[in-house]
């Protein structure tokens, strides 16, 4: 799929990187610089001057100058004594001392670009990377600005991984030049010990809680046992070069197999494997940052998953492994009654005599006085109830 995509040409994917080798690498990198800052608990400025002379071999005047100018916060002030955070300066107009440092550009760039329109400062702050996420789940921000960690902390990674809304049907070439089409579903925090079968079971979307209701039993409860999942458990993911398989239910096929053989067919397609998903950890994988990948299920219920970030742990992340994956943030979209306009839709009706629309949300109480006058089914149609996914989670 590489050479498909020309991943090497797009300036948004990152070469294919090994996580285990990443682990390994940036592990040894932060001990390294550990080792030259002398990043020891409690240690004054003088002893980390005298501890940077020994491990880079400089002089006591050239690390005088990094410390007291390349690297002090203070030159960024006219009044070093009264440090500021960036939106306090702003706040309280307090002026930055122009620098060379690109950050600070980019800050007053941002600024004037923001300014123009209330809409602009709106769209940046929505393309923020860690916009609307679940700050409960990722831990108490007042303890990250404070640094206070654990003191223990795992020597492993934590990845972000995107899902997007499936679109279930063929797009038109107007559609598929849409930026919009992007749109985030989930997203989770990962970590590298997390299974890859742990993070499938926690993809539920709306196909997955589809039960088709009998003819005239429409007011009864719905069968959980009939939803897609139980039905059609078939799931893989792709990623790299290689198919995941979900093989845990007994009644689950490859739905790889026939796509497999077709790209093995075409030249254009680089040649790929498949492997069961049971005992497979992200620490085991190979991916590239920023390229779309797939996860099938429920039939043909296609979404794309983008890996976002990869970091090592830090000591403000939470470290319990079984509170992973995180849902750091959910797509949030409520369905409401198109009869009454005022409550949350609980059914779906298709192909029905008396309604000019395909499909239509009704609340309960407006699917009964429309549909069933007097207790009795007045037309032909099908419905299906509109589940919560929650349902379907462990």
């Amino acid at each position: 799929m590489d050479r498909r995509f020309q991943s090497d040409l797009e300036w948004f994917i990152s070469p294919v990187i090994s996580v285990q080798d990443f682990l390994y690498e940036a592990t040894n990198a932060e001990s390294v610089a550990k080792g030259v800052l002398g990043a020891s608990e409690g240690a004054d400025d003088n002893s980390l001057r005298q501890n940077f002379v020994e491990q880079t071999a400089c002089s006591s005047k050239v690390a005088d100058k990094i410390f007291d100018q390349a690297i002090s916060l203070d030159i960024l002030f006219d009044k070093p004594g009264e440090r500021k955070t960036f939106q306090e300066s702003s706040r309280y107009g307090y002026e930055l001392r122009p620098t060379e440092l690109r950050t600070h550009h980019y800050m007053e760039a941002r600024d004037k670009w923001c300014g123009l329109s209330k809409q602009r400062k709106s769209a940046y702050v929505k393309s923020m990377k860690y916009d609307s996420f679940n700050g409960a789940e990722l831990g108490s921000v007042d303890k990250m600005l404070r640094n206070e960690g654990n003191d223990f902390i795992p020597t492993d990674v934590v990845i972000l991984v995107t899902v997007n809304v499936p679109y279930n049907r063929i797009l038109s070439p107007t559609e598929m030049r849409s930026s919009r089409l992007m749109k985030p579903a989930t997203k989770f925090m990962v970590r590298g010990e997390t299974s890859l079968l742990d993070f499938r079971r926690k993809l539920v979307c709306d196909c997955d809680v589809v039960v088709p209701l009998k003819d005239g039993n429409e007011l009864e409860a719905p069968d959980m046992q009939e939803t897609c999942a139980e039905l059609f458990p078939s799931a893989f993911i792709f990623i790299n070069d290689t198919f995941y398989i979900d093989r845990t239910h007994d009644n689950a096929v490859d739905l790889s197999e026939p796509i497999r053989e077709f790209m093995k067919r075409k030249k254009i397609f680089d040649p790929v494997k498949a492997v069961d998903i049971e005992g497979v950890n992200f620490i085991d994988l190979k991916l590239r940052l920023g390229q779309p990948y797939v996860f099938q299920h429920s039939g043909s219920c296609e979404h794309l998953l983008t890996f976002h970030e990869l970091r090592l742990i830090h000591s403000t992340d939470i470290q319990e492994i079984y509170r992973y994956p995180l849902l750091v943030f959910e797509r949030w979209s409520e369905k409401k009654c198109e009869c009454c306009k005022r409550v949350t839709a609980t059914y779906v009706i298709d192909n029905s005599e008396l309604l000019p629309n395909a499909f239509t949300n009704f609340c309960d109480g407006c699917f009964r006085e429309f549909n069933f006058p007097n207790g009795i089914k007045s037309s032909k149609f099908r419905a299906w109830p509109l589940l919560e996914q929650c349902l379907l989670l462990d």
